[in-house]
């Protein structure tokens, strides 16, 4: 089975916008909701998720560039 490095952790596309959302580039392996992430994925998830896996070491942030 092929890993892709980007992925999107999942939100319903109604109630997920760049407002409410926050990415991260994951620095160690995570899984979420059944689904395993390999540590260099790009994963795009609520600001609570991604700041909790930032500060135990798993994630850095992502800059956006607009």
């Amino acid at each position: 089975m092929a890993k892709q490095n980007t992925q999107s952790i999942a939100q319903d596309a109604t109630t997920a916008t760049a407002d409410t959302q926050r990415r991260i580039k994951l620095l160690k392996p995570h899984g979420h909701a059944g689904r395993d992430y390999p540590a260099g994925s790009e994963v795009t998830m609520d600001p609570d998720s991604a700041q909790w896996l930032i500060d135990i070491g798993s994630a850095a942030a992502l800059t956006t560039d607009h």
